[in-house]
């Protein structure tokens, strides 16, 4: 298994928009609008896939962060995985969902709240869509860069068993190392210092790269990793 963690581009993006129509997500896990969003479907299906990838069989403990009314959890959910999704309204994010029959464990909770709630090593997957930039205090978004990657990358570290993963597909700007939006070299640096290791390398695409709608300075990319066993 080849492990990539890149820059996404055009035919990411065509390759996303065929697994989502072939495999019917729109009508079997409906959401108000992000299934018309292209930058939340290249986001979704890269997660979903990466996830496929390290898990091909259930019995792990999978945890979205900041997962809102997103689809992904509920996906996973389907094929048998114990999942928790974790945001609360206080931080703008939203709890309510659109997918019937899902048995998603739903935590109304700032991160950094909750947590302290969890036990040392006892999460085997940690998945994040574009939410973990913004995680702060009660307050909400607080785009302070180093310091909120630093605290919930150590975090991640204490609560993932050794081997564990967490799966991350992020809006990234390439043009800074501080911020909400970083490079992604900056945010491999801060994930190793707190003793989490990039899975594969990372590769630097530049042509034909997908850019965030509304958003020219944002690219998209993926990036995995792992607690050292």
């Amino acid at each position: 298994m080849t492990i990539t963690n890149t820059l996404f581009n055009l035919g990411d993006l065509d390759h996303s928009l065929n697994v989502m129509a072939e495999r019917q997500y729109p009508q079997n896990f409906p959401h108000q609008d992000l299934w018309t969003k292209t930058d939340a479907i290249i986001k979704w299906i890269s997660v979903l896939e990466r996830f496929q990838e390290l898990y091909p069989d259930n019995g792990v403990k999978v945890v979205d962060l900041g997962c809102a009314r997103g689809c992904v959890p509920h996906i996973i959910d389907s094929w048998g995985y114990d999942v928790t999704g974790v945001d609360t309204p206080v931080c703008g994010g939203r709890l309510d969902h659109d997918c019937e029959g899902s048995n998603v464990t739903m935590v109304n909770s700032n991160a950094f709240d909750w947590f302290p709630t969890v036990e040392d090593e006892s999460i085997d997957v940690f998945i994040d869509l574009c939410a973990y930039a913004h995680f702060c205090g009660p307050s909400g978004v607080c785009p302070d860069g180093e310091q909120q990657f630093t605290k919930i990358f150590r975090e991640i570290n204490r609560c993932l068993k050794p081997g564990g993963h967490i799966i991350i597909s992020s809006d990234v700007n390439m043009n800074t190392d501080v911020g909400e939006f970083m490079r992604p070299s900056a945010i491999i640096a801060l994930a190793k210092q707190q003793g989490l290791s990039l899975v594969g390398r990372w590769t630097n695409r530049k042509k034909n790269l997908f850019k965030v709608p509304n958003f020219s300075y944002l690219n998209v990319c993926r990036l995995t990793f792992v607690k050292n066993a």
